[in-house]
């Protein structure tokens, strides 16, 4: 049989192969199957490792002989295993200097497919072999670790578990944490028992003794529980939260600058019955907010409680019960809203009462939310911006400035949140 040059790939089975693989491209030798194309089989290969077989001899890719050989050939290993040996052998005798190249390249190197080379890379990243330059760059280290060469655990912690946080918080932890990871650090994000009691400082105290975490970012706590972290000598960068005058690096947001632009738009605009259906943090009638609806459209203390900053509950049942009330004597020309769900489910409310944005009512959502721009016709959202970018980017400043052993001084800094108009206000409807 005259068996043409091409890429040999060769595996072991425990028994004989007979009727695995494709008539046209293998010969059958005892317990060996060979594979003759010019990439790896990948399916072949997945069907092997599913039924629990494992890979054995080299691969031939082209002229050049890539080495794949497991140290244990009894031992089952699966293709991102023999990946990270391999290129874990190449940086250790120093085949493989600076940047390594791409997933994809590798993928064509090793004729396999690109998530294998992915889970070996994050391995040998966990490891600290590879620091990330960017989200799609890795670079080998070479001797011993420097300060800044060493890969920090950072702690987001939380006392909401992520799957009972607002939609925006969500979507600003997950961004932060994407960051950070593609900064070349470890992240995890620990839930802190509940902190609302004194007799749980304690209890608090206890826990964070036992995060084993270089680096803290607390997320929105009250200023007790912050005195308790100040305390520890971890660093920490705080969001939010009761920082002021304590001694804790960190940033916030403030939307009354970009609320009150906001206002005076729709004043321009002709409205004056404007409702905030924000969460309670918002509801205070001592706060800016309140105090800008008193200023700008003169709102009544009673008109604040009862309509422009009303109670409700933060639920689906409890926003439709509240926007069913609303409608129902007095409609608002302008709703505030706090999230792009608050939106999308005010917006669906609307429809069924056959009222138009902006037409009818206009919105404004205080976090942006991209899956807005799917509503059709498109609606380009107006929004009171909470400033989340520019909060990462604040805290991996920090960040590197601690990893190159220049703490900052512990300062709070306020990022105001722009207002970002678009098509979602309108005139108001006489």
């Amino acid at each position: 049989m005259d068996i043409p040059r091409r890429d040999v790939f060769k595996a072991v089975l425990p028994s004989h192969p007979r009727g695995f693989g494709d008539k046209s491209s293998r010969t059958t030798r005892r317990n060996e199957v060979f594979f003759f194309s010019d990439r790896l089989p990948t399916e072949s290969v997945s069907r092997l490792e599913k039924s629990g077989q494992s890979l054995l001899l080299p691969l031939m890719f082209g002229r050049k002989k890539m080495n794949l050989t497991p140290k244990h050939p009894l031992k089952k290993q699966s293709l991102p295993d023999l990946i990270y040996e391999k290129l874990k052998g190449d940086i250790a005798a120093k085949r493989r200097k600076g940047a390594l190249p791409g997933s994809r390249t590798l993928a064509s190197e090793f004729g396999v497919a690109r998530k294998s080379v992915i889970a070996a890379i994050d391995r040998l990243r966990e490891e600290g072999l590879l620091q990330a330059n960017g989200p799609r760059k890795m670079t080998i280290r070479g001797g011993s670790r420097t300060r800044s060469e060493r890969v920090y655990n950072v702690a987001i912690i939380t006392a909401t578990p992520f799957e009972d946080m607002r939609p925006s918080e969500q979507l600003f932890l997950v961004s932060l944490m994407r960051e950070i990871e593609a900064a070349g650090y470890s992240c995890e994000m620990p839930v802190m028992p509940v902190e609302d009691k004194e007799e749980n400082l304690e209890k608090i105290a206890r826990w964070l003794k036992k995060q084993h975490a270089d680096i803290f970012l607390p997320h929105e706590f009250n200023r007790k529980t912050l005195e308790l972290f100040a305390s520890q000598p971890v660093p920490m960068f705080a969001f939010g939260g009761q920082v002021l005058k304590l001694p804790i690096a960190g940033c916030g947001c403030q939307i009354h600058d970009a609320a009150e632009e906001c206002f005076r738009e729709l004043k321009k605009l002709g409205h004056s019955r404007i409702v905030l259906a924000l969460p309670a943090n918002y509801r205070n009638p001592e706060a800016r907010l309140a105090r800008l609806l008193r200023e700008i459209f003169g709102v009544t203390e009673s008109g604040i409680h009862s309509y422009a900053l009303p109670e409700w509950e933060d639920t689906p049942e409890g926003l439709h019960a509240l926007l069913k009330e609303l409608f129902r004597v007095t409609p608002p020309t302008a709703l505030v809203l706090q999230s792009g769900v608050h939106a999308r489910a005010a917006i669906t409310f609307l429809s069924k009462q056959g009222l138009r944005v902006p037409e009818d009512v206009s919105v404004i959502t205080i976090d942006y939310d991209s899956t807005l721009h799917w509503q059709f016709p498109e609606c380009t959202f107006s929004r009171i911006d909470s400033g989340n970018e520019a909060m990462i980017r604040q805290c991996m400043k920090w960040l590197r400035a601690v990893q190159s052993g220049k703490i900052p001084a512990p300062a709070f800094q306020i990022i105001p949140g722009p207002f970002v108009p678009g098509n979602s206000i309108g005139p108001a409807k006489r």
